[in-house]
């Protein structure tokens, strides 16, 4: 299951039976999507292509793709189901054995990334799926509610941030079926941002390493003279806060 701690559960104003449509995808959106050092990815499974590209994609570092795999019992993609409401397009993977491996290129970067991820799946029988990020550390999360169907059940949209250090070329995220239950998963939304490099307190280390060294080559001496002085740490303190300049050691 989702991790619950830190999690927040919300029950959106929708009529029983009524859906948000395209927007049950991509219901929590980050300001920074858009941005440079952003990827976005949605995935609405409109057909049983596997792998399945994103339908959704702005990603200027590569490709993105859903690498399904049926568990025990399940039926494998569905266009609708009698009883599930109005969604189309989904994947029933099934209980022991199902899951979903999604693969999204990216940029290295010795700076943390945000992972935003929401699946929006279906609860009654059967349950969410586990969500894993590799490497990823867990930051906080949130349930919506997205469409109750009157015969029983809810689309609900599991949405969770992860960090990442340093940024990797690409992002792994496993989505795996409940063993018992099994897992209906609807649609995949990944958001993925680097801010990019900000003279900070790692860079301030890094420059009281070589407080007062003199010599060629010191990376601290950022008026080239070969040594690290108050001359330095004055064009250091003007930098402070500000986006790296085009030339700035740390990266």
């Amino acid at each position: 299951m989702f991790k619950k701690a830190k999690h927040l559960i919300l029950i959106l104003p929708v009529c029983l039976g009524v859906s948000l449509g395209g927007r049950a995808a991509d219901l929590v959106r980050p300001d920074w999507r858009g941005q440079d050092g952003a990827t976005y990815q949605q995935w609405t499974f409109s057909n049983s292509a596997n792998p399945a590209a994103p339908e959704i994609i702005n990603n200027s570092y590569g490709a993105a793709q859903a690498a399904v795999t049926v568990g025990h019992f399940g039926s494998g993609w569905l266009n609708q189901l009698p009883g599930l409401g109005t969604m189309t397009g989904y994947w029933d993977v099934g209980g022991s054995g199902g899951r979903i491996v999604l693969d999204i290129d990216n940029k290295p970067h010795a700076s943390p990334k945000e992972i935003w991820v929401q699946v929006t799946y279906f609860k009654d029988i059967t349950e969410a799926p586990a969500l894993q990020v590799p490497g990823a550390v867990y930051l906080r999360g949130q349930t919506l509610i997205v469409e109750r169907v009157p015969t029983g059940g809810d689309w609900v949209l599991e949405q969770s941030v992860w960090k990442i250090e340093p940024s990797p070329s690409h992002e792994t995220i496993v989505l795996t079926s409940d063993p018992k239950w099994g897992s209906v998963i609807d649609q995949i939304v990944v958001d993925t941002y680097v801010r990019g490099c900000v003279v900070y307190f790692d860079d301030l280390s890094s420059f009281a390493d070589q407080w007062l060294d003199q010599g060629a080559g010191l990376q601290a001496d950022l008026d080239k003279d070969n040594d690290v002085d108050s001359r330095d740490y004055a064009e250091f303190g003007a930098s402070w806060l500000k986006p790296c300049p085009t030339d700035w050691p740390w990266p």
